[in-house]
C-alpha cells in the first residue's frame, strides 16, 4: 500500500516539476505587455505538434472526468451491495479501473507537460 501511495504522489508532482520551468525572456517581472503568457515558442495552431497536443489534452480531461464519473458509480455500488457478492464484486473491479483511469490521466498530462518543457513548445 505505501508503494501506491508513493507512486501516485510521484505521478501527481510530475505537472509540478514540468510546470517550474522558466520563461526563456526570464521572471515573470521581466514580461511586457505584449507578450503572450503562456506560450514559450512560436507554436501556430496549425503545426502537427499542437494538434497533436490539443489531442492529447482532451484525452487526458475526458479520462479524467470519466474517472471520476466511475469512481462515484463505484461508491453508489459499495453502498448498496448489502452483502451481495457478485455486487461487491462489481464494485471493487469499476474501483480498481477508476484508480487506472486516474494514473493514466496524470500520466498523460505530465507527459504533455513535459514533453513541452522539454521542447521548448
Amino acid at each position: 500500500m505505501k508503494k501506491v501511495v508513493f507512486i501516485l504522489i510521484v505521478l501527481i508532482a510530475l505537472p509540478f516539476f514540468a510546470l517550474a520551468t522558466s520563461h526563456p525572456g526570464g521572471g515573470l517581472g521581466e514580461l511586457s505587455p505584449g507578450d503572450p503568457i503562456g506560450r514559450t515558442g512560436g507554436i501556430d495552431s496549425t503545426s502537427l505538434s499542437s494538434v497533436f497536443i490539443n489531442l492529447v489534452n482532451w484525452f487526458a480531461w475526458f479520462v479524467a472526468l470519466a474517472a471520476v464519473v466511475m469512481g462515484l458509480y463505484s461508491g453508489f455500488l459499495f453502498i448498496t451491495a448489502r452483502d451481495e457478492e457478485a455486487q461487491l464484486k462489481k464494485a471493487k473491479s469499476v474501483f480498481v479501473y477508476t484508480i487506472v483511469g486516474i494514473i493514466v490521466a496524470v500520466l498523460a498530462f505530465s507527459i504533455v507537460l513535459i514533453a513541452r518543457s522539454f521542447a521548448g513548445l
